[in-house]
């Protein structure tokens, strides 16, 4: 059963006297009720159950197209070493090549991925921040660091164009080595509300074959994305 049906349930039996049922009813309310309340309010002010209802919102108007017809889009918490983040990623169907030698290819899958931290400051005040990274996942291979370097040929910046206006995506604070690697990552505006990070995300959802297709070039000695 869907949170809204839960809603509309407790809805309409709200005259039940049971302490148990009663006090279930005000919690779904209660997180129904705040799940909505990231509308009109800055990132920095969002809470973890804010950005599962910004990230449902979101899920509900995308579209896969070009590379990422067939592809997946999902969110969920991501725990990791440094306390964890509430991704959203759109994975697109198809694998990129790397050929390493005349023996041995890795395969690749790019994808796009939101992160969302709740943080707090020193007085306990709400100061939650979010990024778009761009990400690969190795599907098979294991020259993890070669594959890296190749892909970002040790550049910090990776320029992209959105719709006439000049994007940069810069290299997180330290390059991973493993299955799964952050290549470079967009810092948002943290006191942007709702609106501005939906259009900056569909933006690079927007250009999703773009900027995979110059990601792609990298690795190809034809110059050419390879999609399986």
């Amino acid at each position: 059963m869907t949170l809204p049906r839960i809603k509309e349930f407790f809805e309409k039996y709200d005259d039940i006297d049971n302490a148990i049922f009663n006090n279930y009813r005000d919690f779904i309310m209660e997180y129904h009720k705040e799940r909505n309340n990231f509308i009109g309010l800055p990132v920095s002010k969002w809470t973890p159950t804010m950005i599962q209802g910004f990230y449902d919102n979101l899920v509900k108007k995308i579209k896969l197209k070009g590379k990422l017809t067939d592809g997946h889009c999902g969110y969920g918490y991501v725990p990791n070493k440094s306390g964890g983040f509430y991704g959203l990623w759109l994975i697109p169907k198809g694998e990129s090549n790397f050929k390493i030698n005349k023996e041995q290819t890795m395969k690749y899958i790019p994808y796009i991925q939101m992160q969302f931290e709740a943080k707090k400051d020193l007085n306990g005040k709400q100061q939650s921040t979010m990024k778009i990274c761009l990400k690969i996942e190795v599907k098979e291979g294991d020259d993890y660091i070669n594959l890296r370097n190749e892909i970002t040929k040790g550049e910090r910046i990776f320029e992209v164009n959105l719709d006439n206006e000049t994007i940069k995506f810069e290299k997180p604070q330290h390059w991973g080595s493993g299955r799964t690697m952050t290549l470079y990552e967009l810092d948002l505006n943290n006191e942007g509300e709702y609106t501005e990070v939906k259009q900056v995300f569909e933006k690079v959802f927007k250009s999703f074959d773009e900027i995979y297709e110059k990601i792609g070039k990298r690795t190809s000695e034809e110059s050419d994305l390879k999609i399986s």
